[in-house]
């Protein structure tokens, strides 16, 4: 008796093993994700990718809000600067690292480093994103595919207030 293997059966009719179909039931799922409201940041850290001016911040908070294009200094001669829908932006906490001074007779300046991770969002249309976050000291950064990025950005968060930040992605380096 000749010994039978079982037939996997695919329980999703529509699914292929070629890789176009694999790459467009990503973008299926993707899409359907977006448009459902789905996001990847932490419950209630209020980002969302959305023109900037939509609204005002929340009483007492403030909003951070930008776009991602790229750095003009790194594109080819030819190139066309962009603006990035779906980059992955950051925000992290500032964390006081020391004091130094510039010049004699100058005041001393806080030093920062990024710390915990507060926010997590993706941008929307035309690379702009748009977050409320508590008054405080924060790192902003950008980063698109598997090598593009933005270097830390600084910004203050000042309550009642809108603070918009440019993150230029440098490709490849």
């Amino acid at each position: 008796m000749q010994r039978q293997t079982p037939r996997r059966l695919n329980s999703l009719p529509f699914m292929h093993s070629t890789f176009a179909h694999r790459l467009a039931l990503s973008a299926i799922l993707l899409t359907v994700l977006t448009l459902a409201g789905a996001s990847c940041r932490e419950p209630g850290a209020g980002g969302t990718a959305q023109e900037p001016g939509d609204s005002g911040p929340e009483p007492d908070r403030g909003v951070v809000e930008g776009v991602v294009t790229d750095n003009e200094e790194f594109l080819a001669e030819e190139a066309t600067p962009q603006t990035y829908e779906g980059a992955l932006v950051l925000v992290h906490q500032a964390v006081e690292s020391g004091t130094c001074k510039v010049a004699a007779g100058q005041p001393e300046r806080t030093s920062y480093e990024p710390g915990e991770e507060v926010a997590e969002l993706t941008s929307g249309a035309g690379g702009y994103w748009h977050i409320d976050l508590e008054p405080g000291t924060y790192f902003v950064r950008a980063f698109y595919g598997d090598g593009s990025y933005s270097s830390d950005v600084f910004v203050e968060v000042a309550p009642d207030s809108v603070t918009h930040v440019t993150l230029e992605l440098v490709h490849g380096v």
